[in-house]
């Protein structure tokens, strides 16, 4: 990988620091012999010995800069014996830094033998050590080696190569996508609360904004409430989330009704295929029917038939029987003679349930006291089913 040199300008940062190590010889080394012991033991480096150097890159101020870089060693080391010494680098910046190269140009009486770091080929008599990239506050030590082959000086310059802060930004690509699941039962009586269940899906990416839910609702349905169609806000529904409705209607009148259910937010909207629902109503109809002429105080017998001529069952079917000119009442029985109570024909007696299509018949005996007219009417009702009614008259002699 090349890296190219600028100074201050394009992708590349530079600036350096130099740092001076006394080489001792042998000479020297035997008219100071502390000196000699303290270069032998260079590598232990002693606080009192060590040689730390710094520079911040670019501006050399550590607040304003980007990069420190530290090189600490031992500050003498004896001639031919190694030398070896750390570059320390820092990110001073709470953002990544990239790209980090370190430049240190090296006197031609001092060789590296080993590193810790990634080189590249020598450019210029500098050697190239590849720090890499570093995170937020994170640093990274490097440690290098070799050996002086004259006594003096080494003196070493230190350059530091990075790419630029950068502004990255993110931006969510994102696609909510509604899906509407509408549930009605497939049959209801006409004088049922009818539930309507919606459900509203968000099965895409991100949130789907501002959500409403319509249905306009078929001629012959309407809400609870009178309304003839549903509008609910859903609000924001976020991805992978729902939103359930539960709507109560009723049915003027039987029939089939069908309709769509409509989901929409901005940019999206999804709708239901036609649901339907058939609503069925129970209908009676009752015909009492008995004898022309009956003799006074003999027992006159009527049969009463009511009918189911709707399409749901007639429950709670009651019986209400009238008659006039006060006769006594003798029994209410079925068809096959057994007794029903009849404690509740003026008021209501109950018969059950009648299957769509089905008759029940029942018969009334009464008594006549004296002679005339003898009336007797005949009402039937039923839950959902409006009432019915029918009478006959009978000469009394």
């Amino acid at each position: 990988m090349n890296y190219p040199w600028y100074s201050f300008i394009g992708l590349v940062v530079l600036l350096g620091g130099c740092a001076n190590i006394e080489t001792a010889g042998p000479n020297e080394s035997s008219r100071n012999p502390q000196r000699a012991v303290q270069a032998s033991e260079a590598s232990r480096a002693p606080a009192d010995d060590e040689l730390r150097d710094a520079m911040a890159f670019p501006t050399g101020n550590r607040n304003t800069s980007d990069l420190l870089v530290e090189q600490i060693g031992p500050k003498e080391v004896r001639l031919g014996h190694p030398y070896t010494y750390q570059l320390r680098v820092t990110n001073l910046r709470n953002r990544p830094v990239t790209g980090i190269v370190l430049r240190q140009r090296l006197p031609e009486s001092f060789t590296l033998s080993s590193s810790d770091a990634t080189t590249q080929p020598a450019q210029g008599g500098q050697e190239q050590l590849v720090i890499g990239d570093l995170g937020p506050r994170q640093s990274k030590t490097i440690q290098l080696s070799g050996v002086p082959t004259e006594p003096g000086t080494l003196d070493t310059c230190l350059t530091a190569e990075y790419n630029p802060p950068a502004l990255c930004t993110h931006v969510s690509v994102v696609n909510p996508t509604l899906k509407i699941v509408k549930e009605v039962p497939r049959q209801a009586d006409i004088c049922q609360d009818i539930p309507f269940r919606y459900t509203v899906s968000n099965i895409g990416t991100g949130t789907a904004r501002e959500v409403v839910l319509q249905d306009t609702l078929p001629e012959g349905l309407e809400t609870t409430e009178g309304q003839k169609a549903i509008s609910v806000n859903l609000g924001d529904i976020p991805q992978g989330q729902s939103r359930a409705v539960t709507a109560h209607l009723r049915a003027a009148k039987a029939g089939d009704f069908s309709s769509r259910a409509l989901a929409r937010s901005e940019g999206d909207e999804a709708q239901t295929d036609p649901v339907s629902i058939s609503v069925r109503q129970p209908k009676l109809d009752i015909r009492i029917t008995g004898p022309d002429q009956e003799y006074v105080t003999e027992p006159v017998t009527y049969k009463v038939s009511i009918t189911n001529t709707g399409d749901a069952p007639a429950q709670n079917v009651s019986l209400t029987l009238s008659p006039e000119g006060q006769p006594e009442f003798v029994n209410l029985t079925t068809p096959d003679g057994s007794r029903l109570p009849a404690g509740g024909i003026a008021g209501g007696q109950n018969l059950g349930t009648i299957e769509p299509g089905k008759t029940l018949d029942v018969n009334a005996t009464f008594r006549a006291q004296q002679g005339g007219p003898l009336t007797v009417n005949a009402s039937a009702q039923a839950s959902c089913a409006a009432t019915v009614s029918s009478s006959t008259r009978t000469n009394i002699r």
